[in-house]
């Protein structure tokens, strides 16, 4: 089977020839390893930095197996060290930095023509210097995040209770945007799936109330999805940690996969897979502690464990706990991880 047979096969519920493994390489060290002899890393630091990753994502993508990655829009994760700006962002940055600015801020958002000139080629570009053997999708964001990211978390939670319509006002405006995104890349891009940022939780539950997030952000969440329902393509919804209160809403907002499903957070896969395994297909769910700090035998014992829990019927994509393959995993668990699945992921699934 194709990697795009084998995708759509799991995500429709139904057993593939293997179990597909999705995921995003952010790491150098399996890029480097990976890498052609004659690969010229000084293009890393260069305008054509990008393309670069993606060339070497193509090459460790085809050697570790991996049926499907994705890039944030069009930009690729660059896990390379590089001269940057001096301005470092992190969860805790916010851009507007009081409840009086956000009362004054207005969104800028492109049209429909502006966000195509720039994300259908670029998207295109990607996808052709990753395959054919490995599909590429987008990321997309969404209101909840988006205004998360412009207030920094303990602002965000303020202004739920502080500045509720001006809240709403750039959620709005940040829906109109994820929309219309999605909608050019509905329109343009050819991909069985696409994948929308949300990260909502944390190790005990959701940053936000379940109330808050039924009453303004899925309603929001949904109406962005609307065009790629439309389209027929699959939406997988990322965010880490523990969504347990959620998921019924998650279901009724249309989603058709949950990504990474994070044991650490209480996530049990088994659990999840039997009371969901109708509505949801998964793509994780190896653990990342374990990715990170065990050695590659215990990496193979915890992907037996996925598939052995989750596998049966379809609906399962092997990516890890976190969501992608990040900088500290050694590079032998990645191998060994992306290895089990070949070796252990073939239907029909051995007991």
């Amino acid at each position: 089977m194709t990697s795009k047979e084998r995708v759509l096969a799991a995500l429709n519920h139904e057993e593939a020839d293997r179990v597909p493994i999705w995921t995003l390489i952010d790491n150098a060290a399996v890029l480097r390893h990976f890498a052609p002899e004659d690969f010229d890393f000084s293009q890393l630091s260069g305008e054509d930095a990008g393309d670069a990753v993606l060339e070497l994502t193509h090459h460790a993508c085809r050697g570790l197996g991996i049926d499907v990655t994705f890039v944030c829009d069009t930009w690729p994760v660059n896990p390379f060290p590089r001269e940057t700006a001096k301005t470092v962002t992190s969860a805790d940055t916010s851009y507007v930095a009081s409840l009086a600015d956000l009362k004054n801020h207005t969104p800028e958002i492109d049209s429909y023509d502006d966000i195509a000139r720039v994300f259908v080629p670029s998207l295109r570009s990607a996808q052709e210097i990753v395959g054919p053997q490995t599909l590429l999708v987008s990321q997309g964001s969404s209101a909840i995040e988006g205004i998360r990211a412009l207030l920094g978390l303990e602002l965000c939670c303020l202004a739920i209770y502080d500045a509720p319509r001006d809240m709403a006002r750039i959620m709005d405006a940040y829906t109109e945007l994820q929309r219309t995104k999605a909608q050019v890349y509905a329109d343009h891009i050819d991909a069985p799936a696409y994948q929308v940022s949300c990260d909502i939780g944390f190790k005990t539950g959701t940053f936000f109330s379940p109330d808050f997030l039924r009453r303004e952000a899925f309603p929001r969440l949904k109406r962005e999805l609307e065009p790629i329902k439309q389209a027929g393509m699959k939406v997988i919804f990322h965010s880490d940690g523990n969504l347990m209160e959620v998921l019924d809403d998650l279901v009724d907002v249309g989603i058709d996969a949950l990504n990474p499903v994070e044991t650490t957070a209480g996530m049990d896969l088994g659990a999840i897979k039997k009371r969901y395994g109708k509505n949801l297909a998964f793509v994780g769910n190896v653990d990342a502690n374990i990715a990170t700090n065990g050695t590659p035998d215990d990496v193979v014992a915890e992907v037996r464990r996925c598939i052995r829990q989750a596998a049966k019927g379809g609906g399962l994509l092997i990516d890890s706990g976190a969501g992608e393959i990040f900088p500290d995993f050694p590079v032998e668990n990645v191998i060994a991880m992306c290895d089990a699945v070949r070796r252990f992921g073939r239907y029909p699934i051995a007991e």
